[in-house]
């Protein structure tokens, strides 16, 4: 049970590292990024993964360079003409390699040495993300490489991640605050100019600016995020499933006939419909089903979730189904 709530959380964690960057994905694709955040916690941190791993983000690299980027980057807004107005700026771009060589280094001393977990992620996550290694995707990798260095300092089990991007996305006001601590106090020490593509050219030795930094409001977010995870999200998860196979059981029992599919998609919409299945639902999804049969289904739905059944059936019902599903 413990590792079916945890491959919901997954997908729910892909979603919401896409969430932060205001951007959706299909399906498919969020599990394939599952799937390799999961691959990436069973091998050493290492620039290559983090490179299979930007690979994977982008769905489409004919307009963005996949692996170090050549060039400047900087995050921000931009004024009326396109110029750019830069909240952080990254590493040089000469400078990037020696840096996340250095990143890894680091990452491979503080797990021998065995540093609390929530610290080596800041340091090796943050400090990935400050130096912005990639044109693109840089954000989602940050947050993978979370996972894997939690994985690899024994906080979680390889083959089951927390969903620490979920927590990360409910406090997102805190995590980006954490994100400028450092960006604003080394962003008055760049001297930079625009390019006439609308990037930025860094003009001074700013490589030192991102090799240290004081990761102790990152190590103690991430520390929260961990917490909150483990603690709430999990449990909440398992409570749930557990709940879910106990109305699924009783509805198979008491309806003779019905596929589990069925079950799955009756259960999502009387949730969704605040304890109804609607007289929409009922005609589009099962107009044979008696009235009998459909006070039976909101009445287990109602007991097994301790929800109280709407008494009208409106012609219209919500077309969200449930996140979660078995």
């Amino acid at each position: 049970m413990v590792r079916r709530a945890a491959a919901f959380l997954l997908l729910k964690d892909s979603q919401s590292s896409w969430a932060i960057e205001s951007e959706t994905a299909p399906r498919d694709r969020l599990e394939r990024w599952g799937r390799a955040m999961v691959a990436a916690c069973h091998k050493p941190i290492s620039l290559d993964v983090m490179v299979r791993l930007q690979e994977e983000v982008l769905a489409d690299a004919r307009f963005v360079r996949q692996g170090l980027r050549d060039d400047g980057v900087f995050v921000g807004g931009r004024g009326k003409n396109g110029e750019p107005i830069p909240d952080h700026i990254g590493a040089k771009a000469a400078d990037v390699s020696a840096l996340m060589t250095d990143i890894v280094a680091a990452s491979e001393v503080m797990l021998k040495n065995g540093v609390p977990p929530a610290a080596v992620a800041s340091a090796i996550a943050f400090g990935m993300v400050y130096v912005h290694p990639f044109q693109d995707g840089n954000g989602r990798v940050h947050r993978a490489l979370i996972h894997q260095a939690l994985a690899h300092s024994q906080a979680v089990p390889l083959d089951m991640p927390v969903p620490i991007t979920s927590r990360i996305l409910a406090n997102l006001d805190r995590y980006r605050q954490v994100l400028e601590c450092h960006s604003s106090v080394i962003l008055p020490h760049i001297s930079w100019r625009p390019t006439i593509d609308g990037n930025v050219d860094v003009l001074n030795d700013t490589a030192d600016l991102y090799r240290y930094f004081d990761a102790t409001p990152h190590a103690s977010f991430l520390d929260d995020c961990l917490k909150e995870a483990i603690e709430c999200d999990l449990p909440n998860e398992i409570d749930w499933l557990t709940r879910y196979d106990a109305a699924a059981k009783r509805i198979a029992a008491g309806i003779d006939g019905i596929p589990s599919r069925l079950i799955d998609t009756l259960i999502g919409v009387i949730l969704n419909n605040e304890g109804a299945l609607g007289r929409g639902k009922r005609k589009k999804l099962v107009p044979e089903m008696t009235d009998e049969e459909v006070t039976f289904l909101e009445e287990v739905v109602a007991e097994e979730f301790d929800i109280s059944p709407r008494e009208e059936h409106p012609e219209e019902d919500t077309e969200n189904m449930l996140t979660s599903a078995p």
